[in-house]
């Protein structure tokens, strides 16, 4: 794909839940959640500092060859019905960080550093993070 994609001087769009083959392939990646892109950033800011829950729990769940573990962490909650209208950010009801306000509208996609952003009322999770 890297030779094609260089020898042809265009880009190509990926579109996968493989991380491994975002973090190998990408130059920039989009996370989205429940249709809807929650946050933007080059790929190497966005593995070294994701900045919307989702993308940590994503990250989080990537097995690791240094890391013994009986089972890769996940999720909690259920994604979300998207036959019916969810009022508020879509992730809310599984989000960690969650707030009021996160229920009552849709945070906007805001650039929280040069070139990343994230729809999170939170963010930068730097502040809430340990």
């Amino acid at each position: 794909m890297r030779r094609l994609r260089h020898d042809t001087g265009t880009a190509i769009i990926l579109i996968t839940h493989d991380l491994g083959v975002v973090a190998e392939m990408a130059d920039d990646v989009a996370v989205m959640y429940g249709g809807q892109i929650v946050e933007r950033a080059p790929v190497r800011d966005l593995f070294a500092r994701p900045e919307h829950p989702y993308t940590v729990g994503l990250l989080g769940s990537i097995p690791r060859l240094d890391v013994k573990r009986d089972r890769l962490p996940s999720i909690e909650g259920r994604v979300p019905d998207m036959s019916r209208p969810i009022e508020g950010c879509r992730f809310a009801a599984r989000c960690p960080f969650v707030e009021p306000a996160c229920r009552a509208s849709v945070p906007a996609l805001v650039e929280v550093a040069p070139g990343h952003f994230s729809r999170c009322r939170r963010a930068p999770l730097s502040q809430v993070l340990p």
